[in-house]
């Protein structure tokens, strides 16, 4: 593993990881994470993969683990930008480093719903999306889920942002901090049916332009991203053939999923082989 500094258009710099494969088999995989995650949390499933003979990106979005200031007030970012600027200006880096390589994504959670803003999107082979969700509360089919996602985006996030300048997700026993801008836009986007698309039109950007082949999963126990949640995110890459797998714990044989435990070191190696596979077939 290396770590590297990766420019974007807008004059930002992003912390990133590199995972070398000993022997490449041509191909080379961008993680995109999902919100307030770092990159680190996805290092042994990067490993693996380069093991596979991937090479491996992992990054971190503005504002988040070694791509943050050392102070988040007063500083501006934007969930969109993750996309617009972010995955972009990694995809561009992928490109230059290995122009003759074919290129791959996985994204967890916001990480497959951004991918569609930027035009490097048309540049991948396949896509993998783990836990990729539409947030909207009512795509909650329990009281449980319902209350929590209600709370969250219409009391939580925007009084505690407001209050301090940003949010203290980390300090809560979260993830990582999230900027001010991010978390307020987030939250917007949650409490309409149309999520993000209802301020970044589709048909101007490069969803249903995306043909790369699409295999998701979503998992019965992960209350960030129920099946129905999963399967609105899809319908906006709709010229891609989409492979849709729904899993409970029981029947991959461990105790829990959730959001993420898919990246998880213990989590059953046999489908992050599946993976492997799979993106082997292109």
């Amino acid at each position: 593993m290396e770590t590297l500094h990766i420019p974007t258009q807008d004059q930002f710099t992003l912390a990133a990881s590199v995972f070398t494969p000993t022997q490449s088999n041509g191909k080379a995989i961008l993680i995109n994470s999902a919100t307030a995650v770092k990159r680190q949390y996805y290092r042994h499933f990067a490993q693996y993969l380069a093991q596979q003979g991937y090479w491996v990106y992992t990054y971190d979005y503005r504002g988040i683990g070694d791509s943050r200031p050392r102070s988040l007030k007063g500083f501006e970012a934007y969930m969109h930008q993750w996309g617009t600027q972010d995955f972009e200006a990694m995809m561009r880096y992928l490109q230059q480093q290995h122009p003759t390589l074919s290129y791959f994504l996985v994204g967890h959670s916001v990480g497959g719903q951004l991918v569609g803003l930027s035009k490097q999107s048309l540049a991948l082979k396949a896509m993998v999306f783990v836990a990729s969700q539409v947030g909207y509360w009512k795509y909650w089919k329990d009281l449980k889920g319902k209350a929590f996602m209600l709370s969250t985006m219409y009391a939580f996030i925007p009084t505690l942002s407001q209050l301090f300048g940003y949010l203290p997700t980390k300090s809560l026993g979260l993830m990582e901090d999230l900027p001010y801008g991010v978390a307020r836009e987030w939250s917007k986007w949650c409490r309409n049916p149309d999520y993000l698309f209802k301020y970044f039109n589709p048909q101007s950007y490069f969803f249903s332009k995306i043909k790369a082949p699409i295999l998701t999963y979503s998992f019965s126990d992960d209350m960030y991203a129920p099946h129905k949640a999963v399967e609105n995110l899809l319908t906006y890459y709709s010229s891609a053939a989409i492979t849709h797998q729904k899993y409970t714990p029981q029947l991959l044989n461990t105790a829990k999923i959730g959001h993420f435990g898919f990246f998880k070191k213990s989590f059953p190696v046999a489908k992050w082989q599946q993976i492997a596979d799979w993106l082997d077939t292109f």
